[in-house]
């Protein structure tokens, strides 16, 4: 997403559905099989790797 808008210059829109596990189990079938919690954990790499809010892509998460 972040190439996306480098490319464009405009600040893309990702998607996401929660998942209805608890966040402990998200967490570790994340780390162990690298599905589960990744709405909130691509909204922290996000977060990490653009600092400035204004130039992030927005992170839509529900259903």
């Amino acid at each position: 997403m972040l190439y996306l808008r480098n490319r464009t210059g405009r600040r893309p829109h990702i998607y996401f559905e929660w998942s209805d596990e608890g966040p402990l189990q998200a967490a570790l079938d994340f780390l162990l099989f690298g599905e589960g919690d990744v709405p909130t954990l691509t909204h922290e790499i996000l977060r990490r790797t653009e600092p400035d809010r204004s130039q992030r892509p927005f992170v839509h998460a529900g259903g």
